[in-house]
């Protein structure tokens, strides 16, 4: 018999804890289930403004068995085919 684990629940509603001009401190609480199967990670994704699309913008690694809330942080870059501010 094979065990197929369900869908996890979704993590908790993100959380602003923090921000500058170029980057942003972000927070969320780990999902009630797992669904019966560690979570490894968690994908971030954006909606530009005007679209209706999410696209995924980064991958955070679970920090399974810390703490029930994830941090990280997210910088913002200008950029041109040679150079990034």
């Amino acid at each position: 018999m094979k065990f197929t684990p369900d869908k996890p629940d979704k993590p908790g509603q993100p959380e602003i804890t923090d921000y500058d001009n170029k980057s942003v401190n972000l927070q969320w609480k780990k999902p009630q289930s797992d669904g019966g199967s560690p979570i490894t990670h968690f994908i971030v994704q954006k909606k530009p403004k005007g679209k209706s699309d999410w696209e995924e913008c980064g991958i955070v690694e679970s920090l399974d068995g810390e703490n029930d809330q994830i941090s990280f942080q997210v910088k913002l870059y200008s950029s041109d085919l040679q150079t990034k501010s």
